[in-house]
């Protein structure tokens, strides 16, 4: 590896531990266009953001609550735009 240069789980853990302790369902997509500029789109972009924000507002798609189905909502449209997203 040259000198300056680093790997792509080195830069997505960076970005993890500085960002997704503030990170919501709002501002998740505009962080994502951001750090895809930086570093790029590869196989699992916005995995672990989408995997944060599923643990950070207990994710349960079996609830009947209104909360619980708009979070899961908003999750799973966050969850598709990244697998379609192509920068």
């Amino acid at each position: 590896m040259r000198a300056g240069k680093r790997n792509k789980t080195e830069i997505m853990s960076k970005y993890t531990f500085k960002a997704l302790s503030t990170l919501t369902v709002s501002n998740a997509q505009s962080k994502l266009i951001e750090h895809c500029k930086k570093v790029g789109i590869y196989e699992d972009f916005g995995s672990e953001v989408i995997r944060h924000l599923k643990n950070k507002y207990k994710y349960n798609p079996y609830s009947h609550e209104p909360k619980d189905k708009a979070i899961c909502s908003k999750i799973d449209s966050l969850d598709k735009w990244t697998w379609n997203y192509n920068g």
